[in-house]
């Protein structure tokens, strides 16, 4: 065989290859199993502080992320795991200040605000416990998160009826019992008096739908694997596009760093 017959044939085959396989770039759909957390770094006059270092902590597996305020104070670390943080904020001429246990859900930007540095030197440290935002400003879409320590003892989870039974406490949502002619495992439900076969069904981000009759394609009921289990009801951000209902986000548990067993 000469050489240019093997450089077509190879040619061919990984042409071939590339058309078929699941992990093309036409193939390839939207992720959402991270978050971010932003706010606005100020001085006690409320002017903005450039420069300042943010310093952001996982909890449970001490990995770091680390950015600076821009020259509007703001600040965003994106992509970050599920999970608490402890936040720190240092900036010479001031007090490092501590933020703890902020929380990081799936697909949502915890924004703190403006959050003022007092005067002092880098060596005295502000400590201050993180409350949930009452409200999201940074983004339009509208989602409610579980947290696995939170849900441990809700109704219907152990008697294992399957994490949707979550969604029935969202504003919104009902049940549609026998309405929603697809799968049913666990609960079927109704957001926003759109029938349960536009929810689109996810696991860490990724396609968990049973495209032969709708509904959840692997049933999770199992709340040891769970980290946080999501839902967004209305004003759909640009990463979601699949149905219209609703979306579920199932996020399973990364590992820590406590050694147990």
């Amino acid at each position: 065989m000469s050489r240019l017959h093997r450089f077509v044939v190879a040619s061919c085959a990984l042409a071939a290859i590339l058309a078929l396989c699941p992990l093309g770039g036409s193939r390839l759909a939207a992720q959402v199993a991270k978050g971010s957390i932003s706010g606005a770094v100020v001085d006690p006059q409320g002017a903005v502080v450039p420069d300042a270092t943010v310093r952001a902590v996982n909890k449970e597996t001490n990995a770091e992320f680390k950015t600076q305020s821009d020259n509007a104070g703001a600040f965003r670390l994106s992509l970050l795991p599920v999970g608490p943080y402890n936040l720190d904020i240092t900036h010479s001429g001031f007090r490092k200040t501590v933020l703890t246990n902020v929380i990081v859900s799936v697909g949502q930007d915890y924004n703190l605000g403006s959050i003022k540095l007092e005067l002092g030197e880098v060596t005295a440290t502000v400590e201050v416990t993180a409350a949930p935002p009452l409200l999201h400003a940074t983004e339009a879409q509208i989602s409610t998160a579980f947290q696995f320590s939170g849900v441990q003892t809700y109704p219907g989870l152990l008697e294992n009826q399957g994490l949707d039974i979550l969604a029935l406490s969202v504003p919104g949502v009902v049940d549609n019992r026998d309405l929603g002619f697809s799968n049913t495992n666990g609960v079927g439900f109704a957001v926003n008096g759109i029938r349960g076969r536009n929810n689109d069904q996810q696991i860490d981000g990724q396609n968990n739908n049973d495209n032969s009759v709708a509904g959840p394609g692997l049933f999770v009921s199992n709340l040891e694997f769970v980290q946080e289990y999501q839902i967004t009801t209305s004003n759909f951000g640009p990463e979601y596009g699949r149905n219209s209902g609703s979306v579920v986000n199932i996020i399973t548990k990364n590992g820590t760093n406590t050694w147990h067993g």
